[in-house]
């Protein structure tokens, strides 16, 4: 029996101009969005948690790339979700990619809080940024609708589908970027790789020293911060 070929997944290109003295980010994201339903879709829907927080989230514009062309789209929000109507179906089978263009102004984390309200945000030694970009929402083929919730911040309140990441980060040199995936560095710029995941998240911090290592032929990379260096 020959093996089923993998389903295409939504893959995530993210510019991220990253001003760790400001606790600042502008962020150019491009999401390819698969319709690998039988269903029609007039619209899609992404989570953006940092809307939840007054004065964090700026969506500056977004649009739908055709020739990669951008077409401006008025988007929906309700809570934490922002409701895309696309002008024309993305019929099944078809790949649309929506391009949205936004800055953050990260919050002081509290030192004493739970996430998800500290998922995003920073404190003295680190910038940490966990749920900050808008992901697309689950779609349910049996219900034919996109699977919405009234965001809560208590316990881990997001839903997400594996995903392809292309992330750069743009930040001075003197800060260091704990990440996932495949890296590569050239100056102020850090990209990474990642495949099947289903989200990402990193931090930055100038204090980090990278500890690096095997575990039975397994690279393992470590991050800690210069003052608990004597515990890792």
């Amino acid at each position: 029996t020959p093996t089923p070929l993998p389903q295409p997944r939504a893959h995530y290109e993210m510019l991220v101009d990253l001003d760790y003295s400001t606790h600042t980010a502008y962020v150019t994201q491009t999401v390819t969005v698969p319709n690998t339903t039988a269903d029609s879709w007039s619209s899609l829907v992404f989570h953006a948690a940092p809307v939840y927080w007054s004065g964090v989230f700026d969506l500056v514009d977004t649009a739908v790339l055709t020739a990669g062309q951008p077409l401006t789209i008025t988007p929906i929000i309700t809570n934490t979700m922002i409701h895309l109507p696309l002008a024309s179906p993305l019929l099944a089978g078809e790949t649309t990619q929506i391009q949205f263009r936004y800055h953050l102004d990260l919050p002081r984390l509290d030192p004493l809080g739970w996430g998800p309200t500290g998922n995003a945000g920073w404190g003295p030694d680190l910038i940490q940024m966990g749920d900050w970009y808008p992901s697309l929402v689950p779609y349910d083929a049996l219900a034919h609708r996109w699977r919405t919730w009234d965001y809560t911040p208590v316990g881990d309140p997001v839903r997400t589908d594996l995903a392809d990441f292309s992330v750069q980060i743009n930040v001075s040199p003197d800060v260091v970027i704990a990440a996932p995936g495949y890296v590569a560095t050239e100056g102020n710029i850090r990209r990474y790789e990642l495949a099947n995941g289903r989200a990402f998240a990193f931090l930055a911090s100038p204090h980090y020293t990278l500890l690096e290592g095997y575990s039975q032929n397994t690279p393992v990379r470590v991050f800690v911060l210069n003052t608990h260096q004597a515990l890792a």
